[in-house]
């Protein structure tokens, strides 16, 4: 597998493997030998977030202290990605993009993770009553007191993003290094997306003109639309909530592409609908969960081929 440098700084594999549920659905055991394994065929990249786990009464941010035991007692050398600025589930209508409440997330992350400097930071939401301007200056801030190395946009719309690239090219600043928005070969059908918090932001035709335009990597969650089309090739039965979020004729026409794709590289057609997402015009790393070590297999066919 080919490896890609995001802002020729950060070297890491060409697929990103999420840890939003080790240390919690995952066990530790499991979890462990997941990215053992992962790491062993040449994986680099792991995302995290300093929310994964707090859904669960008195985990807390699980994934982040897992990992930072993980790499303290395996030593791997690997990129890793978290977020913060992520809304309190009690309060989902308020936005956390203060630099205060950014810090507290950042801190908590570094002491969870075990470490100095986080290697990819994502700001986990916007907050569109803030200029973009201000969400810049302060993860510049933080990239100059050292806490963190590159930092990124999750669920930030095209026209954000925009701003944030004028903003950035104006006033000779870094900038977002990568964006990562729900993206999958499969298109959803509106009003009816698997998770229903209307602060995510699906990859659309607005942030499609802006990755082309700009070249920015896109570091898509989601990407295997939670296994549909590998569910509909091997006859399991797909639930009603895919069905409802991706049963249209653009799907399905892309269904057809994944399958000619799968035969030609002779893979699983889980793999071929991650090797799909990478044939785009502009680099496309996805992030893709895996629970079970069954199904390493599959990740791995996608790790060799791209």
């Amino acid at each position: 597998m080919t490896t890609f440098k995001i802002d020729n700084i950060l070297e890491v594999s060409k697929i990103c493997i999420g840890a939003d549920h080790f240390g919690t659905s995952v066990d530790n055991k499991t979890a462990s030998r997941i990215l053992d394994e992962y790491v062993e065929r040449g994986g680099s990249f792991i995302d995290t977030a300093n929310v994964y786990g707090k859904w669960v009464r008195g985990a807390g941010n699980a994934s982040e202290k897992f990992l930072g035991e993980w790499l303290k007692s395996s030593k791997k050398q690997v990129v890793i990605a978290t977020k913060g600025a992520h809304y309190n589930f009690d309060t989902p209508t308020l936005m956390r993009l203060d630099k205060k409440d950014i810090r507290a997330d950042l801190e908590e992350s570094l002491t969870a993770l075990k470490r100095e400097c986080i290697d990819f930071y994502w700001l986990h939401r916007d907050d569109i009553s803030k200029p973009i301007g201000e969400i810049l200056e302060t993860m510049e801030s933080f990239r100059r007191e050292g806490k963190i190395l590159l930092y990124g946009a999750s669920n930030f719309t095209g026209e954000r993003l925009y701003e944030a690239e004028k903003y950035a090219r104006e006033h000779n600043i870094r900038g977002f290094s990568a964006v990562s928005n729900q993206h999958s070969a499969a298109t959803v059908n509106r009003g009816f997306n698997t998770n229903p918090d209307t602060s995510l932001v699906i990859h659309g035709a607005d942030e499609e003109r802006f990755h082309k335009e700009t070249g920015t990597p896109l570091i898509p969650y989601q990407s295997t639309a939670r296994g549909y089309f590998a569910k509909t090739a091997t006859g399991v039965s797909v639930s009603p909530e895919l069905v409802k979020a991706y049963d249209n004729e653009e799907t399905r026409k892309t269904y057809k592409e994944i399958l000619a794709l799968a035969e030609r590289e002779s893979c699983s057609v889980q793999a071929a609908s991650l090797i799909y997402l990478t044939k785009a015009p502009y680099p496309v790393l996805p992030i893709t969960s895996v629970k079970k070590i069954e199904h390493l297999p599959e990740l791995f066919e996608a790790m060799d081929r791209i």
